[in-house]
């Protein structure tokens, strides 16, 4: 996380970061992020199986609305990409494959709680996730109960292996 201002806040919950963690406001994350072991983790302890793909809707592609610019409501599915241009909700219980960019900008996002699920997974096959602007971003990872398939119990933001993009 970098910029002018910066709070993560994570509940029932923590940071854990394979690989270099940087960012210019370690000391306003909540609880502290941790490499998990102060040393080198192997591959088998983090590396899960990807999220299945194939069973949410492909929005478009090459194009699609929501790669250049979106607001409201944005449905579980198969994204090039999506630039938040105002307040943005998930649905919960949703997985969201992105072959590009995530883009907050100065938007706020967060997730739609109407059906009783509470969580999202987003799975960053190619592309990072950018919160860089005024807007307050409040996700959770689905709880395990209701099973949240095809999203990933307890998992929030999963990078492909091999997707070096940043989180920021």
């Amino acid at each position: 996380g970098n910029g002018a201002s910066l709070e993560v806040d994570v509940l029932n919950g923590g940071v854990v970061h394979v690989g270099e963690l940087t960012t210019q406001h370690e000391s306003t994350f909540s609880p502290a992020p941790s490499d998990g072991t102060g040393g080198v983790i192997p591959p088998d302890m983090y590396i899960l199986p990807p999220p299945d793909c194939s069973q949410v809707a492909h929005y478009g592609s090459p194009s699609n609305a929501y790669s250049t610019h979106a607001d409201g409501l944005i449905p579980p599915g198969n994204y090039n990409g999506i630039k938040a241009s105002g307040d943005l909700q998930l649905k919960g219980g949703g997985l969201y494959c992105l072959y590009d960019d995530f883009d907050v900008g100065n938007s706020n996002l967060w997730i739609d709680t109407s059906n009783g699920k509470s969580g999202v997974t987003i799975y960053l096959v190619s592309g990072g996730f950018n919160t860089g602007g005024n807007g307050t971003v409040v996700l959770n990872a689905p709880p395990e109960t209701p099973d949240p398939s095809p999203a990933v119990a307890g998992m929030l933001i999963y990078l492909a292996v091999g997707n070096t993009s940043e989180i920021d």
